[in-house]
């Protein structure tokens, strides 16, 4: 197709849209357009866009084109698009997402407090305390912050995906509450908060990080602080809220966010039922096939009254905010500097437990030839010291380690030999004892070689006589 009819359009979206979301709707629907031969957008039938729309690998991308397409159909009426009954038949295919990359949460936020620009240093640390995209950083003014007197900051998103607003409440962050706030006060009048995205990009990424590592690292963060309060889940069941009104509830209304992003709900995950005894009474369900993904989850449920009053359970006048964690990765165990079925010329060696946790460590316990020689609860460190003493017998090591949330691993070596005793040095080195039985079968070989030679040469009784 002639590719400068979807310009003008490519310009329309950056006018009226924040610029993540333009380029991504652009995208889209030039996909869309890749293999039509057209000089107008009257030309095009609604079943090639149908067609076309099917070839779509993701729902994320089939979502993308549909709302491109309807903007492109509000800039050019001229575009016939099929009604949204048609749009629901196209098939959306799942695909299973993968564990995803694993950051080193305190490696990045070292590299962070190391950035020697510090409007670069707040911007990350606000990254990681906020969940906020680098794109919806980039946009942020002065005025879009505010230092709760609780200690944490609210950010007011005016620019989020999708092109929505809304307001989010940081992680508590003594440095950045104290530094960013310094900052603001000391910007000239116009001058940016942060840097422009693509910049943000390219500093992290000098620097061995991502921005999108910092979401992640928001998600670990906010897991962790959830957790040290006393919110620990494993698989999480129902959830049901009720809210009680003298007057009648109307636009009720339930919202389930994991890790900062809203989950499209279906009928079977969540439900709202209203009553009316003396009281009006809203219950709010949530049902444990949308709390399946491990994550951080926020319970938002908003109504009206007859008065037209909004009432949410996120207000922080109510404090009636549902929040908690979901968490099934059991803790990673390793036990290094030594090795199960290995003999150790020494008076003693030292082995060292390695334990990582996603969220947190709650419990750890180290067996040494069946005896508990270390017990942590709480404050368990990730580098534990296991000292083996000498002994001319085999010994173990036993190490079980709990999570927050109650998840549980557990590792044992076996037949770990210390000692300076030859004789046990000998029969437990299978290098030696390998050894030995070679040189004793080559022994017995050339013994049996040599009998049969002098066999062969002794002369017989028959060839004497004659």
């Amino acid at each position: 197709m002639k590719y400068d009819i979807l310009l003008g359009f490519k310009r329309y979206l950056q006018d009226n849209l924040n610029p993540n979301t333009a380029k991504t709707y652009y995208s889209a629907v030039k996909k869309v357009f890749n293999n039509c031969n057209i000089s107008s957008m009257g030309d095009v039938p609604e079943s090639y866009i149908l067609d076309q729309l099917e070839h779509f690998r993701t729902k994320n991308e089939v979502s993308a084109a549909k709302n491109g397409l309807k903007h492109l159909a509000k800039y050019d009426s001229s575009l016939k698009l099929p009604d949204d009954a048609a749009f629901k038949t196209i098939k959306k295919r799942n695909y299973v997402k993968s564990k995803g990359k694993i950051v080193n949460f305190d490696t990045m936020m070292k590299k962070t407090n190391a950035c020697r620009d510090p409007r670069m240093r707040y911007a990350y640390r606000l990254a990681a305390v906020s969940g906020l995209r680098v794109s919806e950083l980039a946009a942020l003014d002065p005025g879009d912050i505010i230092f709760q007197s609780d200690g944490r900051l609210k950010i007011h998103v005016r620019h989020g995906k999708g092109g929505k607003e809304g307001w989010v409440t940081c992680l508590k962050d003594d440095y950045l509450y104290e530094h960013l706030k310094h900052h603001i006060e000391t910007l000239q009048p116009n001058e940016r908060l942060f840097y422009d995205e693509s910049y943000m990009r390219k500093y992290a990424w000098e620097h061995g990080m991502e921005m999108h590592d910092f979401r992640r690292a928001f998600a670990v963060l906010q897991k962790r602080e959830l957790l040290q309060d006393g919110c620990k889940a494993k698989d999480a069941d129902k959830i049901v809220l009720e809210e009680i009104n003298p007057d009648q509830l109307s636009d009720c209304n339930l919202k389930v966010v994991r890790d900062n992003d809203p989950i499209a709900l279906k009928n079977e995950d969540a439900s709202i039922e209203k009553k009316h005894d003396k009281w009006y009474k809203v219950t709010y369900t949530v049902n444990a096939s949308a709390l399946k993904e491990e994550g951080t989850y926020r319970i938002i449920t908003s109504s009206k009254d007859t008065a037209k009053h909004t009432s949410s359970n996120d207000m922080s006048k109510k404090k009636a905010s549902i929040s908690f964690g979901v968490d099934t990765t059991k803790p990673n165990i390793l036990i290094s500097n030594i090795e199960g079925g290995k003999v150790y010329a020494q008076d003693g060696r030292t082995a060292t437990v390695l334990v990582k946790d996603n969220l947190l460590l709650q419990s750890a316990k180290v067996y040494v030839n069946d005896n508990l020689i270390k017990e942590y609860d709480e404050k368990v460190p990730e580098k534990i010291d296991i000292p083996l003493d000498q002994k001319d017998e085999a010994q173990s090591i036993h190490v079980i380690v709990k999570d927050a949330a109650g998840n549980e691993s557990e590792i044992t070596m076996d037949n770990i030999y210390v000692t300076t005793n030859l004789w046990i040095r000998f029969i437990h080195s299978v290098p030696a004892m390998a050894t030995a039985g070679g040189v004793s079968l080559a022994v017995i070989l050339a013994a049996v070689i040599v009998l049969r030679k002098r066999i062969k040469a002794k002369p017989s009784v028959e060839d004497d006589e004659k």
